[in-house]
Formats: C-alpha cells, structure tokens, sequence
C-alpha cells in the first residue's frame, strides 16, 4: 500500500479476523501497562489479498493529562524473515533425518560385522565335517543346507554392509597361507 491508503484507516481493514481478536488482546495490555509492545507475528493482507508478516511496534498515546487517547505503532515487513525461518525450520529437520538414517546406517554395519563374525565358525566347522563325513549320510545333506542357509546370510550381511557405508565393496582374492 501507498502511505496515502493507509493514513487515517482503522488497521481492521488490513488483516484477518484471527489476528484483530489478537490485537485487541495486545492492544489491551498495552492500554492496562502502558509499556510499548513489540509483537513478531502480526499478519497483514496486501492488495492482491495475500498475506504478509509483519512486525509490530506499538505504545499508547496520552494526552496532555495523561489519559489514554490512542495508540502510535509501526509496522515493519518481515515476510522475508519468516520466510527464511521456515526455510531453516525445514533444512534443520532434513539435516536430523540424514544425521538418524547416518546413525541406523553406522548401527546396521556393526551389527553386520558382529553377525559376518559369527557366521565364521560356522562356515568352517560345517565344512570340516562335511570333508570327514560320507556323501551320502544323512548328516551330510543337513550340513548341506547349514553351509547353503550360511551363504544366504552372509549374502545378506553384504548387502548390509554395502547400504550401511554407501559404496560398492570391492571383493580382492586374498592369499591365505596355512
């Protein structure tokens, strides 16, 4: 708004009814404590009718005997601001969320390797047996699907350790010499 439309309008004119019962509860205290009052989230409805913030200035104004005869306030835009709180607001909850999946993902690749650990014996006791026992005994086949079930799960910690550090394992033959 041009100055010239808003010198002499009741400030009603300019904003929502949620924010003029708000005010006249401001506006109010400052009638009662007669201290200025600084109020941040003050909405105002511009030409187009959006609404904007604003910030609030306001004290009353006494006349020559000390009686109440008005208030004086000024208003200043904050919709920027605002604007980037909200914008702030939001990068802080994506930056939370990235730091709890980091944390699950940190947490995930321990309990991998603590879980690859165990599947160590138990790859190796069941293909000791398996060399000392006959093909065709019973043992042999459920040993089998042991040392089978072993190779999924150590597939699975992989793919967990994969996800968990974000990158591709590189699998290098290793040289064990006994």
């Amino acid at each position: 708004y041009e100055r010239s439309d808003l010198e002499g309008k009741n400030i009603r004119t300019f904003t929502s009814p949620t924010t003029i019962r708000k005010m006249d509860q401001i506006y109010a205290q400052v009638k009662k404590i007669g201290d200025p009052i600084q109020v941040t989230d003050y909405d105002s409805i511009d030409r187009a009718g959006r609404e904007s913030a604003l910030e609030l200035t306001a004290s009353l104004l006494r006349d020559t005997s000390g009686a109440p005869m008005g208030f004086r306030g000024v208003l200043r835009d904050v919709s920027d601001r605002k604007e980037a709180e909200a914008e702030k607001k939001k990068l802080e909850i994506q930056v939370q969320q990235a730091q709890k999946m980091e944390s699950i993902g940190t947490l995930a690749g321990g309990i991998a390797h603590d879980f690859n650990n165990i599947l160590g014996p138990i790859f190796g006791y069941t293909e000791l047996a398996l060399d000392v026992l006959p093909e065709n005994d019973n043992v042999t086949v459920w040993l089998k699907e042991v040392l089978r079930a072993s190779h999924r799960a150590r597939e699975l910690v992989r793919q967990i350790l994969t996800i968990s550090r974000r990158t591709d394992q590189e699998v290098q033959p290793l040289r064990i010499q006994l």
